[in-house]
C-alpha cells in the first residue's frame, strides 16, 4: 500500500517539476524571439521591444498556450522519456556511419578534385604550367 502511494507522490512531483521546467523553457523562448529585431524594411525594422513589452504579450496571449503544452508535457513524462530516451538511441544505431568510409569517400573526391585542377591549369597554363615571365625555366 506504502508502495502505490509512494509511486504516485513520485509522480506528481516529477509531474510538476517537468510541467514548472517546461512552462519556463517555453517562456524564455518566446520573450527570446520576441526580443529580437524584427527583420527587413518596414517601421519597426530594427528595432527590438523591451523585455517589459514582450512579458507582457506573452501573458496577454501566450501564457494559455505555454501553460497547457507544460501541464501535458508534465502528465505524460512517463511515457515521452522513455520515448525520447529509444529515439535517441534508436538515432544514433540507425544513422551511425563508419568513419572509415567517410574518410575514403573524401580522399576520392580530394584527389579528383586535385587531377581536374591540375588538368585546367595545364589547359590554361597557370600555376606550374604557366610560361615564365622572362622566358627563364618554368618552375
Amino acid at each position: 500500500m506504502w508502495l502505490i502511494v509512494l509511486a504516485v507522490a513520485v509522480h506528481c512531483t516529477g509531474a510538476a517539476v517537468t510541467t514548472k521546467v517546461a512552462f519556463t523553457v517555453l517562456r524564455n523562448r518566446y520573450l527570446l524571439a520576441g526580443r529580437a529585431p524584427a527583420p527587413g524594411p518596414g517601421p519597426g525594422a530594427g528595432s527590438a521591444p523591451s523585455e517589459q513589452a514582450a512579458a507582457a504579450v506573452f501573458e496577454l496571449s501566450e501564457r494559455p498556450q505555454a501553460e497547457c503544452l507544460s501541464l501535458i508535457t508534465g502528465l505524460i513524462r512517463p511515457l515521452s522519456l522513455p520515448a525520447l530516451a529509444v529515439r535517441t538511441v534508436g538515432r544514433r544505431v540507425l544513422f551511425a556511419r563508419e568513419q572509415g568510409r567517410e574518410a575514403a569517400a573524401a580522399a576520392q573526391r580530394h584527389a579528383v578534385c586535385r587531377d581536374r585542377i591540375d588538368e585546367l591549369e595545364r589547359s590554361l597554363g597557370l600555376g606550374t604550367y604557366a610560361a615564365p615571365p622572362n622566358g627563364g625555366p618554368r618552375r
